[in-house]
C-alpha cells in the first residue's frame, strides 16, 4: 500500500486501521456507535479504553473516519481462528 492515495479508503465495521504505534479494529459499541479497539501487542491488550482513541463512540464511521484519518489507515488483515 506503499505510495497509495490513502485519502479515498473507505472504512467498514471489522477493518483493521494501524498507525506507527498501534492496531485497531472498527467495532461497535453496545449503543451502536463506532469506535476502535486495541487489538496490538503493544502492551495494552485488548482495550476499548475511554480516555484515548479506543472507545470513543462516534455515531457514524465518516465521524470516525474525520477524527482519525489523518493518524490512522486501513490495511489488509485475515482473521484466523484455530
Amino acid at each position: 500500500m506503499e505510495g497509495a492515495d490513502k485519502r479515498n479508503e473507505k472504512w467498514q465495521l471489522g477493518d483493521v486501521l494501524v498507525t506507527k504505534h498501534y492496531t485497531s479494529l472498527i467495532i461497535k459499541d453496545n449503543n451502536e456507535n463506532y469506535c476502535l479497539m486495541n487489538i496490538g501487542s503493544d502492551g495494552f491488550g485488548y482495550s476499548t479504553d475511554k480516555l484515548s482513541i479506543f472507545g470513543k463512540p462516534y455515531k457514524s464511521l465518516e465521524d470516525l473516519y474525520q477524527k482519525a484519518f489523518p493518524i490512522w489507515h486501513k490495511v489488509k488483515a485475515k482473521l484466523v481462528i484455530e
